[in-house]
């Protein structure tokens, strides 16, 4: 499945450098299936009979096999039951280790918002960053994102950063109000971007057709 997708309408196929990503969409997807149990819980549920249950780890294994990347896939090519090949790739790619939590922080410090640029991007980027902390059991909680997320606004932001950190107290500084407070903003300064004037381009294209005439012999 290199470089083609899943089958599923919607869902990535896992690799080396989305795990956090894929995550979150293959549990929605297990879900909706109604096929997330075996990847929860190592032992048969009481009145499952024991056929029913191998047959469902089967199911759910096939299911995460058409989501990964042949590069991925020989790690898991011969496993049969779904809690393991769930924990056999949470150990491959949730490295709970301080480098990668060093390198994500990182991430999150050097991010920085350029003016014209999508901001729902950004915050799209920023929150990617901040979900990746977490699948490493390195949350940062709400006030922080908040901090952190007007901390990747540059001077030309100053004025709302500022409004921001005064009206709020820390405790209540909430990322949610900041997404909004700079979408808003954003959403503001767009409105006030000059539009051309009407006559100024009417005036352009008559110019223009004045160039492109040549009279009639």
């Amino acid at each position: 499945m290199e470089g083609g997708g899943s089958g599923f309408p919607g869902m990535m196929v896992l690799n080396s450098q989305n795990y956090a990503d894929w995550k979150i969409k293959m549990e929605d997807l297990l879900i909706v299936k109604d096929l997330y149990e075996p990847i929860d819980r190592s032992e048969i549920p009481k009145g499952v009979l024991e056929s029913d249950w191998k047959l469902l780890n089967r199911k759910v294994v096939a299911t995460i096999r058409q989501c990964v990347d042949v590069s991925v896939l020989q790690h898991v090519a011969n496993d049969t039951n779904a809690h393991e090949i769930w924990q056999k790739l949470l150990g491959l790619y949730e490295r709970k280790n301080a480098l990668n939590r060093t390198s994500l922080m990182r991430k999150i410090v050097n991010l920085k918002y350029r003016d014209g640029e999508s901001m729902v991007e950004h915050v799209s980027t920023f929150m990617g960053y901040v979900n990746q902390l977490a699948a490493i059991k390195f949350p940062l909680d709400d006030a922080m994102q908040a901090i952190m997320l007007m901390c990747t606004l540059p001077e030309s932001w100053e004025n709302l950063v500022v409004t921001l950190s005064t009206s709020c107290q820390e405790e209540n500084l909430s990322l949610q109000t900041v997404k909004t407070s700079i979408l808003n903003e954003e959403a503001r300064r767009k409105d006030k971007e000059p539009i051309p004037d009407s006559k100024a381009l009417l005036s352009e294209s008559e110019r223009g057709r004045q160039r492109n005439w040549s009279p009639q012999n």
